[in-house]
Parts: C-alpha cells; sequence; structure tokens
C-alpha cells in the first residue's frame, strides 16, 4: 500500500510541514522594521550625577549581556533621576514603536525601572523579576533621532544592556 494517494497529497503536506517550521523560525515581533541597540553603541550615553560623579559603572561579566558589556547604576544614585540614553536616528515619518529591553545580569535589581522615549514615559519594567532575555517595555508614536532612556531613580541597581525598537 502506497502512503499517499497521489503526488498532490505528499506536496501538500510538504507545504504544510514547511510553513509551519517557517512560523517557529520567525521572531514574535518581526515585522518591517527591527532595530537592536546595545549600550556601547555610538549614540549611546549616560548622564554624570551634579558633581560630575559617573552614575553608570560598565560592567563586562562573560555572561549576563546582549553584547560586549552593560551598564549599572551605581547604588548611591537610585534616590534621584539619572539616565542612560540609547539614541536612534529613525524614519522622518511618524512610526508607533515598540520598545523592549535586554535583561540578563542578576545585577540589574531595579523593581520598578522607568523608560522613556524623548520625554515620554513608555513603561516601567521590574528587572529583578523579568526573565533573562529581551522584554516589552511599551510603545510610542515618534520620528525622526529618538532618546530612549531609562532612569537610575528606583529600588535598587539599574541596568542598561540592550534596548530594541520594532514595528
Amino acid at each position: 500500500m502506497k502512503p499517499f494517494k497521489n503526488l498532490g497529497t505528499a506536496l501538500m503536506l510538504g507545504l504544510v510541514v514547511a510553513i509551519g517550521v517557517a512560523a517557529v523560525a520567525i521572531p514574535a515581533h518581526a515585522g518591517t522594521f527591527n532595530v537592536w541597540i546595545d549600550d556601547g553603541a555610538s549614540g549611546t550615553s549616560a548622564d554624570l550625577a551634579s558633581n560630575g560623579a559617573t552614575v553608570w559603572e560598565p560592567r563586562y561579566e562573560a555572561s549576563g549581556k546582549y553584547g560586549s558589556s552593560y551598564r549599572l547604576s551605581y547604588s548611591g544614585y537610585s534616590s534621584s533621576s539619572y539616565f542612560y540614553h540609547w539614541v536612534y536616528s529613525a524614519s522622518s515619518t511618524s512610526q508607533t514603536y515598540n520598545l523592549s529591553a535586554y535583561i540578563a545580569s542578576p545585577y540589574m535589581t531595579n523593581t520598578s525601572a522607568n523608560y522613556w522615549m524623548d520625554s515620554y514615559y513608555v513603561g516601567t519594567l521590574n528587572q529583578n523579576a523579568a526573565p533573562s532575555g529581551n522584554n516589552w517595555v511599551g510603545t510610542n508614536t515618534n520620528y525622526g533621532v529618538i532618546d530612549i532612556k531609562v532612569s537610575s531613580y528606583g529600588s535598587g541597581r539599574t541596568g542598561a544592556d540592550a534596548v530594541n525598537l520594532w514595528y
């Protein structure tokens, strides 16, 4: 007995399997635009304290990071709002962007890390309880040069690694 009555049935089954495999391989937020910006990339910067002190410590552990490093706010600066900035030159057309943050280090313990795009609040992420990897923060409509930032304010040490913009 033949497993398929005709070649058409076999081809249809193959197509269904191929589509299923392709669907598994596509990221959940695949769209027309998807960019990662790492903490050490060109255009990133960290606010200094009013006394000129460095607020964001570069860290280079073997694991717990997106690229070669991440930034961690010094514990003495959690009562004030100092920002770590990722700057991206986007389209000049207004677009609603999704923002997510890469959290993987056990030293990122801020339970209420606030994220902005320019001066607009996007969302809060509990970095202490976030699963390791990419964590969705929120959305904002923007265009042109986008200043994405996370605040050192909160409970615990704030981490700044990579951010992901997509639509």
